[in-house]
């Protein structure tokens, strides 16, 4: 509360818990997100920030030109001179306010500090866990990971603290790559982009236009030859392009889909994907299999019965999952399926202007064992 241009707090009661004093300039409560800890007040008077506690009593003189809120580690990050640092509770400067930049400190108690135009890592005592080398350190994940170039290459650092492990990306003139809490380059800043970690442990990285795939201790896994790499999928297949072919890999980087194709098209749920080689399309499964043969113009997507309108020549019919054609390619015109029951398919045709309705009737759905897929 103000009252005649001075400042207190008062309890809900409407009693003074702070007097009113001058001295005290604007307040503002200061929260201490701490267990068992009380909050403080932020004060401000002449330009500088200050803090008392709840009695009224100077925990931080009014010296800084900014404090804000404790964090839950129990410190409040200052500025002062136009650099930045941090505090505790008491008033005791843990970091001095020596750097230009400073972000949050994270579940390891590690946060990025920027100086003189250079990135690091310190903890919470200030000690700098990565030296101040880098052009930028990214904000660690929940795996514990953070971004980091380096003569504009990316990599990964790798920190240890308390027997936990994290990964950081490192950036040094416009190159990435991978170093422990030593400053020591487990992989060199080679990289131009790095991607996060999948769930195979591996992250997507480039270099010179090209792309690979390393694990977390920066072995290549995955040689950089590829002009694309897509997700793996539930058969743990990675879609890949190199010198306009495309096949697909497995995470150790064994060729399962050898690389003769046009274009592969993502696997569906059945493990098939569509593949195109020679202007025809086709299908195949997990291993490569070609379980539909590249002779159609275009396949359209498979329905509850397992069927799928095809084209060749000009002509239009319909095949079952395993390549049968239940129609044959013999319609002009556009072709319906639409599904009436488990069993039953309304098929809609046309030849020239004529059209034509008829029910197909299917006894058993196609199940993945007959398809021979894994």
């Amino acid at each position: 509360v103000e009252k005649d241009g001075k400042w207190s707090v008062i309890d809900l009661m409407g009693k003074e818990v702070i007097p009113l004093i001058d001295h005290y300039g604007y307040l503002f409560l200061l929260r201490v997100n701490i267990g068992g800890k009380k909050n403080h007040y932020g004060r401000v008077a002449g330009g500088k920030w200050g803090v008392i506690d709840l009695t009224g009593a100077e925990i931080i003189p009014l010296i800084y030109d900014r404090v804000w809120n404790f964090n839950e580690q129990g410190l409040a990050m200052i500025e002062k001179d136009g650099k930045l640092g941090f505090l505790d509770t008491t008033g005791k400067e843990i970091i001095p306010p020596v750097y230009d930049e400073v972000e949050s400190f994270n579940q390891q108690g590690l946060a990025m500090v920027k100086k003189d135009g250079k990135w690091g890592v310190i903890d919470l005592t200030g000690a700098e866990i990565i030296p101040l080398i880098y052009d930028r350190v990214w904000n660690f994940n929940e795996q514990g990971l953070a971004m980091v170039k380096k003569d504009g290459k990316l990599g990964l650092n790798l920190v240890k603290k308390d027997g936990k492990l994290g990964l950081a990306l490192v950036e040094k003139d416009g190159k990435l790559g991978l170093i422990d809490t030593t400053g020591k380059e487990i992989s060199p800043p080679v990289y131009d982009e790095v991607e996060s970690f999948n769930q195979q442990g591996l992250a997507l990285v480039e270099k010179d236009g090209k792309l690979g795939l390393i694990d977390a201790t920066g072995k290549e896994i995955i040689p950089l030859v590829y002009d694309d790499i897509g997700s793996f999928n539930q058969q743990r297949l990675a879609i890949v392009k190199k010198d306009e072919k495309w096949g697909a890999i497995d995470p150790i980087g064994k060729k399962v889909i050898p690389l003769i194709y046009s274009k592969v098209w993502s696997f569906s749920e059945q493990g098939l994907a569509l593949v195109e080689k020679d202007g025809k399309l086709g299908l195949i499964d997990a291993t490569g299999k070609e379980i539909i043969p590249l002779v159609y113009d275009d396949i359209g997507s498979f329905n509850q019965q397992r069927l799928a309108i095809v084209k060749k020549g000009g002509k239009r019919g319909v095949i079952d999952a395993t390549g049968k054609e239940i129609i044959p390619l013999i319609y002009d015109g556009s072709i319906e399926l639409n599904t009436l029951s488990e069993k039953l398919v309304r098929i809609t045709v046309q030849i020239g202007e004529k059209w034509s309705d008829f029910v197909l009737y299917v006894p058993q759905p196609l199940t993945t064992q007959d398809l021979g897929v894994r």
